[in-house]
């Protein structure tokens, strides 16, 4: 079961960046509240990156679209599509997703195999 943060990317996808080696801050174990006398604790939390943290590390020669109405040969199964471009006429690397922070995060996976 994946978990959608409210930034627009999953924790498992935020989990996914951060051991492909995206810099994003974890917190140690924090304590919660209590359940009688026993702690309730949250296990290492990783913070999701912004979308113009996202942007910036996939660099120049970026796009991102939506794919609502796009005629495309490839054809867009998901709403976002980002593009790096290298100085051609088409896209070398793409990567879509159900968000703009989806796509880009996923595009950066990509760039950084």
């Amino acid at each position: 079961m994946s978990t959608q943060t409210n930034k627009g990317i999953t924790y498992e996808l935020a989990l996914e960046l951060k051991q492909a080696g995206f810099p994003l801050p974890e917190y140690p174990e924090t304590i919660i509240g209590t359940r009688g006398s026993e702690p309730l604790k949250l296990k290492g939390i990783i913070q999701e990156p912004t979308l113009s943290e996202l942007i910036e590390a996939c660099g120049d020669e970026f796009d991102l679209t939506n794919c609502k109405g796009r005629v495309s040969s490839r054809g867009c199964k998901e709403p976002w599509i980002a593009e790096k471009w290298y100085g051609t006429d088409k896209p070398q690397d793409i990567a879509q997703g159900k968000t703009r922070e989806e796509a880009v995060a996923r595009l950066w996976l990509k760039l950084n195999e």
